[in-house]
């Protein structure tokens, strides 16, 4: 899909999903042009003042939303890494292979939950402020 063609905001989303929305009363706003800094205050709310916008990415949205796809690809990217008999035979990768095994068994939307941001920004956060 060309996103440059007419029809489409500056922003690269869709008019048409945008007024729909609206026209539902929904508030939309966009996290790449957020003049209000509504994300940014909800980070630090939720997340404490040492929360930094800029640390979330798109790379740790689609950690944070879709754990065990994120853990598929790793393992797929790198298995020829993961399966070298020597790196395992001296536990060199055992904490990759623990920490892909934790985002495959990740499930953030059990239990009605719904995720804001990836949980190690959140912890590394957390630890500084303590």
């Amino acid at each position: 899909m060309d996103e440059t063609r007419a029809g489409l905001t500056p922003d690269y989303e869709s008019a048409f999903i945008r007024s729909l929305l609206e026209s539902s009363g929904a508030r939309v706003l966009n996290a790449f042009s957020d003049g209000e800094r509504a994300f940014q205050k909800a980070l630090k709310r939720r997340c404490g003042e040492r929360a930094r916008e800029y640390e979330v990415t798109d790379s740790s949205d689609v950690v944070c939303f879709f754990p065990s796809l994120s853990s598929e690809v790793v393992a797929t990217a790198a298995r020829r890494e993961l399966q070298d008999p020597v790196a395992l035979e001296a536990g060199h990768l055992q904490p990759i292979n623990n920490r892909i095994g934790a985002l495959k068994a990740s499930r953030p939307y059990a239990g009605g939950g719904r995720p804001f941001v990836e949980d190690r920004l959140s912890a590394e956060w957390q630890r500084r402020n303590t």
